[in-house]
């Protein structure tokens, strides 16, 4: 719902669903079958190739199930990925309006986060601000395409901005996942997570809407040398993702879009474009 200002309401257009039974039989077979161990870190191969698959349609591009890694929610994503770039001693650019997860998570380890001022309508950085003395001082930028306040994103002429700061050794970390409750994303800007600098990386919730929330799932997907070390210290923190909530998941896969599309239509954001 879009208010006086030109933004939009997504706490009045978020859906949601209870999980269908068949994913809920396939997380209890799981369980019977003795799926109640560690399995691989990054997650479970046939949950990672469905996210890779899932992903390319919502702001992302290249991701494959070796570069994916299946989390324990956005939170953990947004921790994980913005700890493996960002130095203790470092700075990281967060727009100040986003979600406060992303400025909570990267505080964590110590580095400095600067939040930096946004277009009052949009939410997104202007193109000022992404030439201002703070974003040029920091070692990673943090973003949300679309914004989880106002649902605008960033345009495909973003690219040019994204281009500047890799080629200046900067990481780049997109949380997009709001991106699926858009009516299109045939404008907006998708991260490549194929750079070979591994410079690029993209966070998100998994399959959202249809009642997988609880189970806590996520993703990042990153090139492969930032995905490795990525893993690594999932390792250390976390292990791995719940794995009955992973094959709920794999479920929920096969079924999600046209279950989602189907209740989509009175829930869709119209993304703001900005930049």
């Amino acid at each position: 719902m879009t208010n006086s200002k030109g933004s939009i309401e997504i706490v009045e257009s978020y859906m949601y669903k209870d999980l269908d039974s068949e994913s809920i039989a396939s997380s209890y077979s799981a369980l019977k079958s003795g799926q109640t161990h560690y399995v691989d870190v990054p997650g479970v191969p046939e949950v990672r190739e469905a996210a890779a698959e899932w992903v390319n349609g919502y702001g992302v591009i290249n991701a494959e199930k070796d570069n994916i890694i299946i989390t324990s929610g956005l939170q953990e994503s947004r921790f994980l990925a913005t700890q493996v770039v960002t130095s203790p001693e470092g700075q990281i650019a967060i727009p100040a309006v986003a979600n406060p997860g992303a400025s909570l998570a990267a505080s964590l380890r110590g580095c400095h986060v600067e939040n930096v001022a946004c277009d009052e309508e949009t939410g997104l950085l202007s193109s000022d601000a992404l030439e201002s003395d703070v974003v040029s001082a920091s070692q990673t930028i943090f973003l949300e395409n679309p914004s989880r306040v106002t649902g605008a994103i960033y345009s495909n002429d973003f690219s040019t901005h994204v281009n500047r700061f890799t080629d200046q050794g900067k990481h780049i970390v997109v949380d997009t996942g709001l991106s699926p409750w858009l009516s299109s994303v045939d404008n907006m800007y998708k991260v490549d997570v194929s750079s070979a600098d591994g410079s690029i990386i993209a966070i998100g919730e998994l399959w959202p809407g249809l009642g997988i929330e609880p189970q806590g799932l996520g993703f990042i997907a990153a090139p492969l040398n930032v995905a490795e070390k990525i893993v690594k210290m999932k390792q250390v923190l976390s292990i791995c993702t719940s794995t009955p909530a992973q094959f709920a998941a794999l479920e929920l896969s096969g079924s999600w879009k046209k279950m989602f599309n189907d209740s989509k239509s009175k829930n869709e954001i119209e993304a703001l474009v900005s930049l």
